[in-house]
């Protein structure tokens, strides 16, 4: 279902060990869009919390993952701060530059 120019949602139930759970998706065209990573390790804030902080934003979710602290357990850079720490050569991660190029990285292959 398109929600913008550029940009689609589609939601799905699906089985999982806790029951139905419901996934969304969002699919969009990298030149329509201006990616934005927000974290800020003393102000831990739920999707809903960073969705009413953020108005102009057309789509938020939670792309990491977190300690029961709410610490990144890899690496994220927001507005140029790193937090976190790299899981070397196992692990991938979607960067974007300050012009707003978004590029997915295998860590092996082009480190952080």
């Amino acid at each position: 279902m398109p929600i913008a120019p550029g940009f689609e949602h589609r939601s799905l139930s699906v089985d999982a060990s806790a029951g139905r759970e419901r996934l969304r998706m969002v699919r969009f065209h990298p030149e329509q869009a201006r990616l934005r990573v927000a974290y800020q390790p003393t102000h831990p804030r739920t999707v809903s919390e960073w969705a009413e902080a953020l108005p102009d934003a057309l789509v938020v979710a939670n792309a990491g993952f977190f300690t029961p602290e709410n610490r990144a357990t890899g690496v994220i850079v927001s507005d140029g701060i790193s937090s976190g720490r790299t899981h070397g050569s196992f692990a991938g991660m979607l960067a974007v530059s300050p012009d707003g190029q978004m590029t997915l990285r295998w860590l092996q292959t082009w480190p952080f």
